[in-house]
């Protein structure tokens, strides 16, 4: 499989954009920081949501955004395995405050 040097571009640019939005909102945020001092996260949360929806816009097509909030294909024993997965970290912080 041999992709043209636009395609590799683009998936290049795809695979190094999550750290490009941490160094653009840090970058952001250190900037920000000696004006609005605790009200930086307000800056950071635009820039962050901004640079995401970007990359969203400019890698994803309008089919495979309108695939992501089509319903989805039930399996109840992995249903119960994620409800599971995702309630076993709450349990520790629940045990520790039980008196």
């Amino acid at each position: 499989m041999f992709l043209s040097l636009e395609q590799r571009r683009t998936r290049m640019l795809a695979l190094i954009s999550p750290i490009i939005i941490i160094l653009l909102g840090y970058i952001g945020t250190k900037l920000c920081y000696p004006y609005l001092k605790e009200w930086t996260w307000i800056v950071t949360a635009i820039l962050y949501w901004t640079l995401m929806g970007s990359m969203l816009f400019s890698f994803c097509t309008k089919e495979d955004i309108k695939g992501w909030f089509e319903k989805g294909k039930q399996s109840k024993p992995l249903l119960l395995l994620a409800i599971l997965i995702g309630v076993f970290p709450m349990l520790g912080i629940l045990l520790l405050n039980y008196y």
